[in-house]
């Protein structure tokens, strides 16, 4: 009995040291690292606002026309001037980001009147981001022999460029002004229409 009582120590205290080595050698996990997201070229990206900015935004504001209206005597005219999206992509900016500005200039005088007005924040590909009337002016043109010429173009905030917006990224500057000569304002002034439509 003596010697079985003390075998049963003896495998009871091997047993309880093989316990402690094993449980010496657990192996504490490693902790979690979270990687944040990486971006990668040529994926889009999507900003807090939930629209998608991505590199197959193709947005191209450009002018389709600008139609002339003036008086019997030709020496009030306005202008209606209307901007498109030619892009495939639709258009999205802040507002103020992209304007239109034109001028009149009487090409004997030398004055020149105008002014400005503000782009669409939306516009799908193919739609229409600005149809103005604008006032009328006062003699912009000289009705006799040097009659004048109109300017147009679209502007941009110079901040449109880093905003880190696609959608407002001008995919074709050529097509950003567009001048209406001097023959043709002369034409138009000594039609018997009191409108004409030049298109682009």
């Amino acid at each position: 009995m003596r010697m079985l009582f003390v075998a049963s120590l003896v495998f009871a205290s091997v047993s309880a040291a093989g316990a402690a080595q094993a449980q010496d050698r657990v192996v504490t996990p490693p902790p979690v690292v979270q990687v944040p997201p990486q971006v990668l070229p040529g994926v889009p990206t999507r900003p807090s606002g939930g629209a998608t900015f991505g590199s197959a935004c193709r947005v191209d504001p450009a002018f389709r026309s600008i139609v002339l209206t003036k008086n019997r005597s030709g020496s009030r005219i306005s202008l209606r001037i209307l901007v498109v999206n030619r892009g495939t992509a639709a258009w999205a900016s802040a507002p103020g980001q992209a304007v239109v500005n034109w001028q009149l200039r009487n090409g004997s005088s030398g004055q020149v009147q105008g002014g400005s007005a503000n782009l669409a924040t939306a516009a799908g590909s193919g739609a229409v981001m600005m149809n103005y009337s604008t006032p009328n002016y006062t003699q912009p043109f000289d009705t006799f022999e040097f009659s004048g010429t109109v300017t147009a173009s679209i502007v941009y905030d110079p901040d449109i460029a880093i905003d880190g917006n696609r959608c407002n990224d001008d995919r074709n500057m050529a097509n950003n002004t567009v001048t209406l000569s001097s023959d043709q304002i002369q034409s138009f002034l000594a039609g018997t229409s009191l409108t004409r439509t030049f298109s682009f």
